[in-house]
């Protein structure tokens, strides 16, 4: 019995490491296609940009951008994406929610890489702390905002009073806000999905909605709780190494790191949640929760081993089993706290912002809404029934709920209102839609 519950979870995890585990924003595992290279029509470019923007005699490095102009006409608008913590991908300009509602009003779309990822790396030896100086919101506001000011004629025509749209998810959608914040002149409209832009350092309301979306939360606690804590609690130091072995996770030496790397796998199957697409894919929680029902009750133990092969067996197919790449993503405790300050706060002011989350998303209540933000004309938020994160910048598919087809299609409508044109795709079909709209 242990055995069959643990293939069918193992089988899960396949599905959900189809992608890389670190990069679950705007990046490939968010799209419902893949893109034939070879066939591709999006195109490659690098910008010369400013190392640091507050001195500009420190020189400047290559920027890496997309380009996908086929939907493009002259007098269309020009989206600027940025997949924020990670690597541009052709996904992002030919086969995601953002490229096919670029596709709808004839633009431009753009994806820029983020300075210090992908092959936008300022010159530098390596990454210890006097090389990351530069690695700061500020500067890669700066960085789009030169872009926008004066971007590569060589490559693209950029009509002067052309309408510049910043599309962004998760961490990039807290950009795109920003841009229309700080820029206004240059950002004629933000679109944001997901985008935790309350600030907050001890964020446990994360765990909170991971547990809200999971219907065997209490299952899964019985074996934290009754097997996993004890043990951690306990002191005692061969129990515990013994512990961290049977997760494959001897060389974190922080208890805290432990815990949270055991959680990883469950909170990223949360966050990535998207319903199949095809009778041939797993519907991960239902499948993941089924699995833990077969445990026989009242047997925590049975439930932490369950977790514990799961978990081997995620870290070691992510790559990110080795020592120091485990240290590097768990290890808290090497961290420099005095570099983080302890006064971030965000304001929303400036009109035309669109925002998009999910109902199940755990960055949920870090995300905009009526009562935690100033309440402004022409700013919208849209929730997305039993959504999760950034899904409506996945590529539409038949499968996709009435509430994420209205999402989108609400976008466009609000697209088309703030652009003055019209758009061929009308909202009115899906008024029933059990959604939470809410107009700021």
């Amino acid at each position: 019995m242990k055995s069959a519950v643990i293939f069918r979870l193992l089988f899960i995890l396949v599905i959900l490491l189809d992608c890389s585990v670190l990069s679950v924003h705007l990046t490939s595992n968010v799209y419902a296609r893949d893109v034939n290279e070879t066939n591709s029509q999006s195109s490659y470019h690098y910008y010369k940009q400013f190392i640091d923007h507050n001195d500009k005699s420190c020189g400047t490095f290559s920027q890496r951008f997309l380009i996908n102009s086929t939907y493009y006409k002259p007098g269309g608008p020009i989206f600027l994406n940025t997949p924020g913590e990670g690597a541009i991908d052709l996904k992002i300009v030919e086969a995601s929610g953002v490229s096919e509602i670029v596709a709808s009003f004839n633009g431009l779309l753009i994806t820029i890489e983020h300075r210090y990822y992908g092959e936008s790396y300022p010159p530098i030896k390596n990454l210890n702390t006097p090389n990351m100086k530069y690695l700061t919101v500020n500067q890669a506001l700066a960085d789009f905002a030169e872009f926008i000011k004066n971007p590569p004629t060589d490559v693209i025509e950029c009509p002067k009073d052309a309408k510049w749209i910043f599309v962004g998810g998760s961490y990039s959608g807290n950009l795109a806000t920003w841009m229309r914040q700080k820029f206004p002149k240059l950002v004629f409209a933000a679109w944001a999905s997901s985008a935790p832009l309350l600030s907050k350092i001890n964020f446990f309301e994360y765990d909170q909605g991971v547990a809200h979306a999971l219907p065997c939360r209490d299952r899964v606690a019985d074996a934290f709780k009754n097997f996993i804590d004890p043990i951690l609690l306990s002191g005692n130091r061969t129990e515990i190494a013994a512990l961290k072995s049977q997760f494959g996770l001897d060389v974190l030496d922080d208890d805290q790191d432990f815990a949270s790397a055991i959680s990883h796998p469950i909170s990223l199957m949360v966050q990535t949640y998207f319903p199949p697409t095809s009778p041939s894919e797993i519907d991960t929680i239902p499948t993941f929760c089924a699995a833990f029902a077969q445990a026989p009750d009242n047997k925590s133990e049975t439930s932490a081993l369950i977790l514990a092969q799961v978990t081997k067996f995620f870290l070691n197919v992510s790559g990110i089993i080795t020592p120091d790449a485990i240290k590097a993503n768990f290890a808290t405790s090497a961290l420099n706290t005095s570099v983080v300050p302890n006064d971030l706060v965000s304001f929303l002011y400036q009109l035309q912002n669109h925002q998009n989350k999910g109902e199940l998303d755990p960055w949920k209540s870090l995300t905009v809404s009526g009562s935690n933000f100033r309440t402004i004309s022409r700013n919208k938020v849209f929730l997305i029934k039993n959504g999760s994160h950034v899904n409506d910048l996945r590529f539409p598919t038949s499968v996709d709920s009435d509430s994420l087809k209205c999402a989108r299609n609400f976008i466009r409508n609000t697209l088309a209102e703030w652009l003055c044109v019209k758009c061929a795709t009308d909202v009115s079909g899906f008024i029933k839609c059990q959604v939470e709209e809410e107009l700021m």
